[in-house]
């Protein structure tokens, strides 16, 4: 799955807007910050995601 980047910009906007709102006040929030830190970090990068239950590709050397 690829997205434009004008729609990757947004994202980011989103993901860094949730993290400034994000009140730390025990693990899950700990859990939710990290897990936005880490999209935003795949944002920022163009990592492709696999999906969840997915496998990567193989790759043949």
């Amino acid at each position: 799955m690829s997205f434009s980047p004008r729609t990757i910009e947004t994202l980011v906007d989103l993901v860094e807007n949730k993290l400034s709102y994000l009140d730390i006040t025990d693990r899950e929030d700990r859990a939710e910050m990290k897990l936005l830190q880490r999209a935003l970090i795949e944002l920022k990068n163009g990592v492709r995601v696999v999906p969840r239950g997915g496998a990567a590709p193989h790759v043949h050397h």
